[in-house]
């Protein structure tokens, strides 16, 4: 281990055992060496601080691993924002309990963060951990707050844009955090709310392509949240992130419609799963934002007063449709609707062409 650490990968966990021997043995093996880890435990009670424990005494021993033990789950925002307390060198590293990693996953990484300034979070590329195919290589939004992952075939540089980078493998300056204010505690789901913020700071996004992260996705979610949370979660999101991220103007266009599709998005599904409590969860979730507008007001304030970017330049890589209407579609019309969105370089495709049953972009 290297004297000079620049690198705090941060893991969080939440029971999963069953995960930590293969995703420490190959954190032991990657190529770049100047990092720690630090390992907070969600109050788990499968064992999984034992297992960690018995691994590095027995298993990795080169392995700089400090362990914090909560006493309750404090979930992804909250759970992240602590490890990031006990950070102190110039990357951050957040990744999830259900990887694993490619040898020189970490060295990418770091390599895409010293080439480019300005990139204040980067993500890995994300393959499916069963079946070795791309999961996704980031995600863009609509201007409604609903995402498409974006998956590429082919980049010579090994480097794209996404509006936004999956908190599953992502590394952030230390200095873009905490400037940005972190995570916020009061989300499910922070990884699109940082990488909105960063931009808004006038910081970019990348995805590194050649760091390589395999993933079996939202392992720990599927424990603890059913699917009436994912809706609640979900809807509650889309309204606090938009009041906190959008300029006055655009929050007055936006959040309207974006309400309206909520409700007709938990309506479809409530029929569509006989489960009335989806649309409940959209009703509950409109509740809990009038419930919580004041904190979001004061935390509006303090985005609004830091941005050194308009919406309009954000918009730029925004989708300015709404890709749930699309999805409703092409769902009732039958047919795989390839969605070409030009940005950047190059057309890129975001929507899954049913036909080949493949990804694709920069077509």
């Amino acid at each position: 281990m290297s004297e000079h650490i620049r690198v705090s990968v941060i893991i969080l966990n939440y029971n999963g055992i069953k995960l930590i021997p293969k995703l420490f043995k190959t954190l032991g093996v990657q190529t770049y060496k100047n990092f720690e880890v630090i390992f907070v435990d969600n109050n788990s009670n499968d064992g999984s601080i034992q297992k960690l424990e018995e691994i590095l005494s027995k298993e990795i021993k080169n392995l700089n691993v400090k362990i914090i033990k909560n006493e309750k789950n404090l979930g992804y925002c909250k759970g992240n924002n602590l490890g990031a307390h006990y950070a102190n060198n110039e990357f951050i590293v957040f990744l999830s309990n259900d990887t694993f990693l490619s040898p020189t996953w970490l060295e990418e990484l770091v390599r895409v963060m010293d080439k480019y300034p300005t990139v204040a979070v980067a993500q890995s590329r994300l393959l499916e951990a069963s079946a070795d195919v791309v999961q996704a290589d980031g995600l863009v939004m609509d201007i409604y707050g609903w995402c498409k992952s974006i998956i590429v075939e082919k980049n010579d540089a090994g480097v794209i844009e996404p509006f936004f980078a999956m908190g599953a493998s992502i590394i952030v300056r230390r200095k873009a955090f905490i400037e940005s204010g972190g995570f916020d505690p009061d989300v499910f789901n922070g990884d699109w709310d940082l990488s909105w913020r960063l931009r808004l700071y006038g910081y970019e996004v990348a995805t590194a392509l050649k760091s390589i992260c395999y993933h079996y996705g939202s392992y720990t979610q599927k424990k603890i949240v059913k699917e009436y949370s994912g809706y609640f979660h979900g809807f509650k999101e889309k309204v606090r992130v938009s009041i906190k991220n959008y300029s006055l103007e655009n929050l007055l266009r936006t959040i309207p419609i974006t309400i309206s599709l909520m409700i007709a998005q938990s309506t479809y599904m409530t029929v569509k799963r006989k489960n009335p409590r989806i649309l409940l969860a959209s009703i509950e979730a409109l509740a809990w934002n009038l419930k919580y507008l004041k904190d979001t007001l004061v935390r509006r304030k303090k985005v609004q007063m830091s941005r050194r970017r308009s919406d309009s330049e954000l918009e730029k890589r925004m989708i300015h449709y709404s890709l749930l209407i699309a999805d409703f579609h092409r769902l009732i019309n039958r047919h795989s609707g390839i969605i070409y969105y030009k940005w950047g370089v190059g057309m890129v495709v975001i929507e899954k062409d049913q036909r080949s049953n493949k990804h694709l972009t920069f077509a």
